[in-house]
């Protein structure tokens, strides 16, 4: 139940009781979308680390040697994305020889959310989600208020559901085979662009803005600053 506060006449203040409704990535478990699956998204994440190594050597001049493949963390089966986001998190920052930036942080944490979304919704074949079982797709009419934390609600045609942790406009990206995202916004930086040039010998490439998207690695120590503004959609409802 969700508290909502109307203001009646003569400024008498009331709460009213309101059924909200909290989804997951259950929801597409549950409508069939089989690629989405928490299994699915991590063999993408674990192959595309090796296409975005080239970014990640680029800016941060760190390899992602043969032990990080073989750590045991990674050869654990189904951990969650924000799980394995969170090792390379890791991973990249003690291994960069030198000090830490204020910039470094954000350049990662943009590049580890182009990773996640490329995972989450491409594969080899372009994008995934796009058809679902509409028979399984429950009624939530008695509900006033729906939250996600997904980012796309496929089935959301009317937009009644509250992003909680961003919303990608899916539809208006790019849908080719072998995508790789990348940041629109850090296409000024000349080691950024060369990796960039040299992935798309072998890959689509596909630039966005990841600004709206809050991704939170596991090992993540604090948040970017548009992950705070983005929490705004919580208090929106």
């Amino acid at each position: 139940m969700v508290g909502v506060e109307l203001w009646g006449s003569g400024g008498v203040k009331n709460i009213v009781m309101a059924r909200g409704l909290l989804l997951g990535n259950g929801i597409n478990a549950h409508l069939g979308i089989k690629d989405l699956s928490v299994g699915s998204i991590a063999e993408r994440f674990k192959r595309n680390i090796l296409i975005y190594s080239k970014l990640i050597y680029g800016i941060f001049g760190v390899n992602i040697a043969e032990d990080f493949f073989k750590s045991v963390d990674m050869q654990t089966s189904n951990l969650g994305i924000e799980t394995l986001a969170g090792i390379l998190y890791k991973y990249v920052k003690k291994k960069k020889s030198n000090s830490w930036t204020d910039n470094d942080e954000y350049r990662l944490q943009d590049l580890i959310t182009c990773i996640c979304i490329t995972s989450i919704f491409y594969n080899e074949n372009g994008k995934i989600g796009q058809t679902y079982d509409k028979r399984k797709m429950p009624s939530l009419d008695e509900y006033d208020y729906i939250f996600t934390l997904n980012y796309v609600e496929f089935w959301d045609e009317i937009g009644r559901c509250i992003h909680l942790h961003g919303k990608i406009d899916l539809p208006n990206i790019g849908d080719k085979r072998n995508v790789i995202l990348v940041s629109k916004g850090e296409m000024n930086l000349k080691e950024y662009v060369e990796a960039v040039r040299d992935i798309e010998k072998t890959n689509n490439i596909i630039q966005f803005y990841p600004d709206d998207i809050v991704f939170a690695p596991s090992e993540m120590e604090n948040p970017i600053p548009m992950a705070k503004r983005n929490c705004q959609n919580l208090q929106k409802a």
